[in-house]
C-alpha cells in the first residue's frame, strides 16, 4: 500500500476510535481516582518527577496508602502531568486517557499491518478500537495504564520489526520499549513476542540490531527497578486460591470477549460464580480461534496465544490483592487475539467485510451504554448491583450513595452488604457510618448490631460501635466496645463514652482519667459528653 493510502486509512481509523469513544471525556473521578488524583500529593510543578521513579505506585503518589509493589513511574508521572496542566478537572484527564488509546490503536494497525499486510492491521485496528470491553481503560482515568503500555510495547515492535534496522528506528525501538516496560509490567511478556512476529514477517529470526536494542531496554528498566524502594503485599494462599480458578477465569474472559455482556466491575473473586454453560462456551470459542488460526496461520497464532497469556496471567496477581475481576485486564489481550482474527479473515477473502461493518456497529452502541456507567460513582456502582449483584457491589452502591450525601437510600444497601450469607466485610465501617451520617438512631443501632454480628471487633469499629450504642441507652454493650477502641491511638470518640459513663456512676476520678486521654478541644468533649447523657 502507498504511504498516502497507508496515512489515509489510519486516520479513518483513529477518527472512528475518536468518535465512538468521544463520550468518556465527560466522565468523572471513580475507584481508584480517588486515591491515584484526588488525594495525590502532586503539586503544580513537577517537583514530583523524581520520587515516581524511586518507589511504587501508591507510595509514589504520597496520599497515605499502603505499598503496592507494583513500579509504573511513566503512569504516575502521566497523573502528576494532568495534575499540573488541569488541576483537578476530569475532562483533561480522560482525554490523556482516550489519546492512549487512540496511540494503542495506532500500534496495533502498525504492528498488524508491519507482520501481515496493510488490510490486517485496519481490520485488526478496528475490532482492538471498537471492542466494549476495552470501556474500563478508555474511561478510567486510572485504567489508562493498560492503554499507555499497549501503545508503547506493541509500537516498540512495530518500529522495529522492519530490515534493515536504521540507527534512528533502533533508538525509538528501544525507548518505546523501555516507556512500556516503565508503565506496567506486562509490556515484557508482549515484547518477547517479537521473535514471533520476526518470523512471521521475515520467514526466519535475522538482524540482531533490533533484539539488541529491546535487551538495552530491559536492561535499562531492571536498574531502574532495582534502585527502587518496593514492598509487595504478601499474597499467602490467596494465590493458590485463584490459580486454582484459571479454567473458570479463562472461560469468563473468552466469552466477554466473544459476548461482551453484561460488563460489570462488580465482579469479585470472593462472589464470582461463573455459569458453567458461559466458561465452557468461552472456552470452546477460544480453542476453536487458535485451532483455526494453528491450521491457516500458525506463527500469527502462537504470536498471539503467547500475547495473550503472557498479558493476562501476571493479572492473577492484581485480581488475588484485590480481588476484583478487572475487564481492563483484557485490554493487551484484545490486541493479540485482534491480529490473529484479522490475519484469518484475510485469509478468507473480502467476504468477511459486512459482518465486520455489523459488528463494528453493535459495539459502538454497546459502547456507548457501558461509557454511560462510568459518568460518576453512583452510576457505576448502580450498573454492578444490576449485572452482578452480591455482597461487594451492594457495599460499592451503597458506600457511593453515602459519600453521595443520600445516607438514607444508602443504608439498605450496606445492610445488605453485611447481612449476607457471606458478608463483605469492608462494608462494616461504612455501615455504621452512613448510619450516623443519617442521623437515625434506630437505623444506627441496627446498623451496630449487624457490625458486632458479621464483622471482626476492630479499635476503628468499636469507636464508633461504642458512641452509638451509648447515644441509645445500651452502657454495657457500649463500655465493652469503648474497651477494644481505646486500643488505638487513632481512635477518639471512646473518650467521651467513658466520661459519659464515670459521670453516670459518680466516678470523678474516672473522668479524670478519661479525659486525660482527649486531645483535641474540650468543649467539644463535653458537647459529645451532653448529648449521650441526654434524656
Amino acid at each position: 500500500m502507498r504511504p498516502t493510502a497507508a496515512r489515509r486509512d489510519l486516520a479513518a481509523l483513529l477518527a472512528l476510535t475518536a468518535l465512538v469513544w468521544a463520550s468518556a471525556l465527560f466522565g468523572g473521578f471513580v475507584w481508584d481516582d480517588v486515591g491515584q488524583v484526588l488525594e495525590a500529593g502532586f503539586g503544580p510543578s513537577l517537583s514530583w518527577l523524581g520520587r515516581v521513579f524511586r518507589t511504587d505506585v501508591w507510595t509514589s503518589l504520597e496520599n497515605g496508602r499502603p505499598p503496592s509493589g507494583y513500579y509504573r513511574p511513566l503512569f504516575v508521572a502521566s497523573l502528576g502531568l494532568d495534575r499540573a496542566l488541569w488541576g483537578l478537572s476530569p475532562l483533561g484527564h480522560h482525554a490523556q486517557n482516550l489519546g492512549w488509546h487512540l496511540l494503542a490503536v495506532a500500534a496495533v494497525w502498525r504492528l498488524g499491518g508491519a507482520v501481515s499486510g496493510p488490510r490486517v492491521g485496519l481490520v485488526a485496528g478496528v475490532i482492538f478500537a471498537l471492542h466494549p470491553l476495552q470501556a474500563e481503560v478508555v474511561a478510567w482515568v486510572s485504567g489508562r495504564a493498560d492503554a499507555m503500555v499497549t501503545a508503547a510495547a506493541l509500537g516498540a515492535m512495530a518500529v522495529l520489526l522492519p530490515r534493515p534496522l536504521t540507527p534512528g528506528r533502533a533508538i525509538a525501538g528501544g525507548l518505546l520499549a523501555l516507556c512500556g516496560l516503565l508503565t506496567k509490567e506486562i509490556a515484557l511478556t508482549a515484547l518477547i513476542t517479537f521473535p514471533v512476529w520476526d518470523r512471521v514477517r521475515h520467514g526466519r529470526l535475522g538482524g540482531w540490531g533490533r533484539y539488541a536494542a529491546l535487551a538495552v531496554a530491559g536492561a535499562a528498566w531492571l536498574g531502574l527497578r532495582a534502585q527502587a524502594t518496593l514492598a509487595a503485599a504478601p499474597l499467602d494462599e490467596r494465590l493458590v486460591d485463584t490459580l486454582k480458578r484459571i479454567p473458570e477465569l479463562v472461560g469468563l474472559y473468552a466469552a466477554l470477549v466473544v459476548v461482551p455482556a453484561p460488563l460489570s466491575t462488580g465482579r469479585y473473586l470472593d462472589y464470582l460464580s461463573v455459569p458453567l454453560a458461559t466458561s465452557l462456551a468461552g472456552t470452546a470459542c477460544l480453542f476453536a480461534l487458535f485451532a483455526w488460526g494453528l491450521r491457516r496461520a500458525p506463527w500469527v497464532a502462537v504470536g498471539a496465544g503467547v500475547m495473550a497469556a503472557g498479558a493476562w496471567l501476571p493479572t492473577l496477581i492484581g485480581m488475588t490483592m484485590t480481588r476484583q475481576v478487572g475487564e481492563r485486564y483484557a485490554y493487551l489481550p484484545i490486541a493479540a487475539l485482534a491480529l490473529l482474527v484479522a490475519s484469518l479473515l484475510e485469509r478468507s477473502g473480502r467476504r468477511y467485510l459486512p459482518a465486520l461493518i455489523a459488528w463494528g456497529l453493535l459495539a459502538s452502541a454497546l459502547v456507548q451504554a457501558r461509557v454511560l456507567d462510568w459518568r460518576d460513582p453512583v452510576s457505576l456502582t448502580a450498573s454492578e448491583v444490576r449485572a452482578t449483584p452480591n455482597p461487594y457491589a451492594w457495599h460499592g452502591y451503597g458506600a457511593s450513595l453515602c459519600a453521595d450525601g443520600r445516607p438514607g437510600e444508602a443504608g439498605p444497601w450496606l445492610s445488605k452488604a453485611l447481612t449476607a450469607e457471606r458478608p463483605f466485610l469492608l462494608a462494616c465501617e461504612h455501615r455504621l457510618q452512613c448510619a450516623v451520617q443519617a442521623r437515625g438512631l434506630e437505623d444506627a443501632l441496627a446498623a451496630a448490631d449487624e457490625v458486632m454480628a458479621a464483622c471482626p471487633a476492630t479499635p476503628t469499629s468499636a469507636d464508633l460501635t461504642a458512641m452509638v450504642l451509648a447515644r441509645g441507652g445500651r452502657w454495657e454493650e457500649a463500655e465493652r466496645a469503648a474497651e477494644v477502641a481505646r486500643l488505638s491511638p487513632e481512635t477518639s470518640a471512646w473518650v467521651a463514652v467513658s466520661v459519659a459513663l464515670a459521670r453516670r456512676r459518680g466516678d470523678a476520678a474516672g473522668e479524670a482519667s478519661a479525659r486525660a486521654a482527649w486531645a483535641g478541644d474540650p468543649a467539644v468533649l463535653d458537647t459529645q459528653v451532653a448529648v449521650l447523657l441526654a434524656p
